[in-house]
């Protein structure tokens, strides 16, 4: 429920920030983590370029190499996770436990599947 909650407020913080006539012409004043998903150049390269582009500033961190230092002067932050980066039915959330999780965060691929179940959240199985 706590990551629905956040990624609403992100939605309406940039409707409330840049309403749609406005997106072309300026950057949104937020600063932008994304988590790229490991051994993706091609996808992380058009990601970073798109956000650098949107945003008033944009870092990228490999999704395994991230640490809670990276979030200094961040807004919002875009994970991307794909199934195939899986190794095995056990593994941790690469952003931490959900108690300390406070970061307005949006989930690309198949990042909300694969948050779930370290979170012990309702998603992770159909």
């Amino acid at each position: 429920m706590k990551l629905l909650i956040t990624k609403l407020l992100v939605v309406c913080l940039i409707a409330v920030v840049a309403p749609p006539s406005s997106f072309g012409s300026e950057k949104l004043p937020l600063r932008v983590l994304y988590l790229s998903r490991q051994n993706d150049e091609s996808r992380t390269t058009s990601f970073a370029d798109f956000l650098a582009e949107k945003f008033a500033s944009c870092k990228t961190v490999g999704r395994d190499d991230f640490t809670s230092d990276n979030l200094d002067g961040i807004d919002v932050v875009l994970l991307d996770w794909s199934q195939s980066e899986r190794a095995s039915r056990e593994y941790k959330s690469p952003i931490g436990p959900l108690e300390k999780w406070t970061t307005p965060t949006v989930l690309l691929g198949s990042a909300g599947l694969l948050i779930a179940k370290p979170w012990n959240v309702i998603g992770d199985a159909g």
